[in-house]
């Protein structure tokens, strides 16, 4: 049993080893690059296939692992797994990692859009356009929804912002094949990011260049570009916070170190059991310690 495990396995890797040239050669044919190695790749795959009801020999396999490398060095950076995965039959499955991805993410984009809408709505119901009376009957309900949703509009904006720039990313990244679902959890934190960029934003500007800027454009600006964020904390920072550097450390540890040498020293000197030779001694270090 173990064998046959053994041998299944193997033909496995074999399989999947001339299904990436055949890939990547593929690839660059329709590429028109390095048409000698692809010329080669094809051959070897043809050579593999030939052989397939017999055992490939050894010099053909190191032939293919070396020509797979060699490809991929070409195609960099596209490889056989992203080349895989948006195969056109492949990536219109939704039950594949790319569709299930495309999935969600139109999903989140829904969810906050319809937050936002919501958000809306009553912002119009509470809002004071109505009579007085109508105000007052608006049930307490609305208004405490209402100032929730205020709470969290400019973390749900940077969601949108952020939902924008995924979908983008990885709309481009299928154009150009090179999306690699091992790489989904970094969307997943770039959401979170944006969600609470968005967010932060609002708190830390007001205006750009002396314009106005509403909550819902701030949010966006947060959500879609993290780096505008992070780039207006280090500006903040670098302007309140005291710049402190090591040598500036360094040189108050000294200082303190010497005061408390010094206090020693005159403290020694005071002492009555000592003798004039010692007191001169360590006068003469206490006039050293005071040298700047």
């Amino acid at each position: 049993m173990t064998t046959n495990t053994c041998e299944i396995s193997n033909t496995n890797l074999l399989n999947r080893l001339v299904e990436d040239v055949e890939l990547l050669a593929m690839y660059l044919r329709q590429k028109g690059i390095a048409a000698h190695q692809v010329a080669t790749g094809e051959k070897l795959v043809y050579q593999f296939h030939l052989a397939k009801n017999n055992t490939p020999d050894e010099t053909l396999l190191t032939n293919l692992f070396e020509m797979r490398a060699e490809l991929c060095q070409f195609a960099a950076p596209v490889t056989a797994d992203t080349l895989r995965v948006t195969r056109p039959p492949e990536c219109r499955r939704w039950q594949s990692p790319v569709g299930r991805h495309l999935i969600v993410l139109w999903g989140m984009t829904g969810l906050v859009a319809v937050f936002i809408l919501i958000q809306q709505i009553l912002a119009y119901a509470t809002s004071q356009t109505h009579t007085e009376e109508q105000y007052f009957n608006v049930d307490m309900w609305l208004v405490h929804a209402h100032y929730v949703a205020n709470l969290l509009l400019p973390f749900a904006y940077g969601a949108l912002g952020s939902c924008a720039y995924l979908l983008r990313v990885t709309e481009q990244r299928l154009y150009r094949r090179e999306f690699d679902p091992a790489r989904i959890p970094e969307h997943w934190n770039r959401f979170v990011l944006g969600s609470l960029n968005g967010g932060v934003l609002t708190l830390l500007v007001e205006s750009i260049d002396g314009f106005k800027i509403t909550t819902a454009v701030l949010g966006l600006l947060g959500g879609y570009s993290i780096d505008f964020v992070f780039d207006t904390m280090d500006r903040i920072i670098g302007a309140v916070l005291p710049k402190v550097g090591l040598d500036s450390v360094t040189k108050k540890t000294d200082i303190k170190r010497k005061q408390n040498l010094l206090r020693k020293y005159e403290k020694m000197i005071g002492e009555q059991d000592r003798s004039a030779a010692e007191k001169q001694v360590i006068q003469d270090v206490i006039e050293d310690l005071k040298e700047p």
